[in-house]
């Protein structure tokens, strides 16, 4: 009888092991590279390197649709600085008369709530929006003091502040192939919603859809960020529109202009120069 040899027995054995070893390890890599968390940090990683940008202004033409079908035009600066990992975004109103000098900013912080003031110059002071008025509408529009909050957050915040899914459907997402579409709830950082659902198109990883959704999927309002061009290396949105159907009320913002990399005084983005904030821009 022929006898089988123990050393070709435990080098067939291990490279069994290895090789289901590395099936196991591929099947694990596959299914990280396919989840929420994954989709939302390539979109940090290609924002923070190759579309990084430290200053942004922006102007832009503003219309609000009320319940009875009446419209309000607007027309504003925004001017966005960034600071480490602090974001000082600026609102100043040029028009109509009764919202010019209106300001707002709000400066948003990786490891803390975000912080808003307002200055209406009908009242003539500068008003802290408290984390209780963050529902309220910004200036009679579709969006909410929250909304311009997670404008921002959405993306940005951890896992820890916002577990994040993958949802399998893009649903009626217009043109959804192509798409990602991440849920995100509540964790260290209240939303103030029950989820927030972003959409990203890829493989350029840009939002171009974001759904802030109430208590049982009451309330829902959707922003669509269109017209996307290329300012230099940045996907840069021209056209939002953000639908408050519990309401009956829509926003659209045109973007006219953007300018990346400009100058801007240090006075223009504290509590203090709220009031001087038109003068600073058209000066």
């Amino acid at each position: 009888m022929t006898r089988r040899c123990p050393v070709r027995r435990f080098r067939r054995g291990l490279a069994c092991a290895m090789a289901a070893l590395g099936l196991l390890l591929s099947r694990a890599d596959g299914a990280s590279a396919d989840t929420g968390s994954d989709a939302l940090a390539e979109t940090r990683r290609l924002d923070a390197g190759p579309r990084r940008w430290t200053s942004r202004r922006q102007q832009l033409n503003l219309s609000t649709k009320d319940s009875r079908g009446a419209r309000r035009e607007r027309e504003l600066v925004i001017l966005a600085r960034k600071e480490g990992e602090d974001e000082r975004t600026l609102t100043v109103f040029l028009s109509p008369p009764e919202v010019r000098g209106t300001a707002f900013l709000q400066i948003s912080h990786a490891d803390r709530e975000t912080e808003q003031w307002i200055f209406l110059p009908a009242l003539g002071r500068v008003r802290r929006i408290t984390s209780r008025a963050r529902d309220q509408s910004f200036v009679g529009t579709a969006f909410s003091y929250r909304d311009l909050e997670l404008l921002t957050d959405a993306v940005e915040l951890s896992e820890e502040q916002a577990p994040s899914r993958l949802l399998e459907d893009a649903g009626d997402a217009p043109g959804k192939d192509g798409r990602i579409r991440v849920e995100r709830r509540s964790g260290e950082r209240e939303l103030g919603y029950d989820k927030l659902v972003v959409d990203l198109e890829t493989p350029a990883y840009v939002v171009r859809e974001l759904r802030f959704v109430g208590a049982d999927g009451a309330g829902e309002k959707r922003l669509v960020l269109d017209d996307i061009r290329q300012i230099g290396a940045i996907p840069t949105p021209h056209r939002l529109v953000m639908n408050d159907a519990a309401k009956g009320a829509e926003t659209t913002v045109v973007v006219t202009k953007v300018v990346f990399g400009d100058e801007m005084p240090d006075d223009l983005f504290t509590e203090q120069g709220l009031e001087d904030a038109l003068d600073l821009i058209e000066n």
